[in-house]
Formats: C-alpha cells, sequence, structure tokens
C-alpha cells in the first residue's frame, strides 16, 4: 500500500466528513470498539440470534461462510431461510450484508441447510 504523508493542517481537514486527500475520503465512521463471532444455524428453518447477549454495536458485517452448503438468511425475529416463504437477506457463499443496527440481539439468521453459518463483525 501507498504511505500518504499528511501535516498538522492537512490532518485537521481530513478530520472533516467528506474531505478527501490522495485518494482517501474520510466516510466520517469512527469506532472505538472491534469484535467478532460468529453463529451456526443448527438446525435449517430454525432461526437463530446472531448473539443471545444485548450487545451494543453501531454497525454489524455479516458474511456467510465460504464452505456453507446452502444460502443464509439474515433479518430480525421473522427471518425464514425457505425459498417458497423467504423472509430477510439471502446470502450465498462468501456473500456479505452491512446493517446498521444498535444491538447484535436484534439480528436473526436461518439457513437453508442445517450446519451453515456466518461469521461477523461489529462496530462500536
Amino acid at each position: 500500500p501507498d504511505t500518504i504523508k499528511i501535516d498538522d493542517m492537512q490532518f485537521r481537514e481530513l478530520s472533516t466528513k467528506g474531505v478527501s486527500l490522495g485518494g482517501v475520503t474520510n466516510s466520517g465512521e469512527y469506532y472505538t470498539n472491534i469484535q467478532d463471532g460468529n453463529q451456526t444455524v443448527i438446525t435449517a428453518g430454525t432461526r437463530v440470534q446472531l448473539n443471545t447477549t444485548a450487545i451494543r454495536c453501531s454497525k454489524v458485517t455479516i458474511t456467510a461462510r465460504v464452505s456453507n452448503v446452502g444460502e443464509v438468511v439474515v433479518g430480525g425475529s421473522t427471518v425464514v431461510a425457505a425459498a417458497a416463504s423467504r423472509r430477510g437477506t439471502a446470502l450465498f457463499q462468501g456473500d456479505s450484508v452491512t446493517l446498521y443496527v444498535n444491538e447484535l440481539s436484534k439480528i436473526y439468521v436461518d439457513a437453508v441447510t442445517s450446519g451453515d453459518r456466518v461469521e461477523y463483525t461489529y462496530f462500536d
């Protein structure tokens, strides 16, 4: 990767959301805590919470494991993976979705195939 050297004045300018320098744009997203985990859907058709503990977060990126057999579906407490009655966002092997939520336990996962799983990284 290229290194960009900036002076104090440029740093102050970059501290403003939307400002660019050398191809890098400040998105305004700052996180003091980055954690990760994974969740397995033991039985297809039985949704599970991403995390049963009420863990505070601002953003979470969820990725379907590359070795999954079928798709996993991410959503709220009514998520359903079965194609005929699907509710939520389907992820195929290696696909990701980013959600902006305030608590991990609000996210549920279901799968078409028992034993498929997701990995996630959350930010706060």
